[in-house]
């Protein structure tokens, strides 16, 4: 199942049609337990990155991102999604 981060900002809609276009499943991760039910992640762009981060932190999910990306998971950030 792929991950797609929802933080409130970003080409989410876009991420999903096109997943859902080629039948592959997916969750939108809005929490940390969300990331249990997936194996890879998909991090949409567009935003600011200060409000994409401020985002993320609410939502707790700053610190697993990082331990998700430092332990070599599949991982496809877009645009602010790399950058961040």
């Amino acid at each position: 199942m792929i991950g797609v981060i929802n933080y409130g900002a970003g080409n989410l809609k876009s991420v999903c049609n096109s997943l859902s276009a080629m039948n592959a499943k997916a969750k939108l991760v809005k929490s940390p337990e969300d990331l249990c039910e997936v194996t890879s992640i998909i991090f949409p762009g567009v935003g600011s990155f200060g409000d994409s981060a401020h985002h993320l932190e609410e939502q707790k999910l700053s610190a697993p991102l990082k331990n998700w990306i430092t332990d070599d998971r599949p991982f496809l950030g877009i645009c602010i999604g790399f950058q961040m």
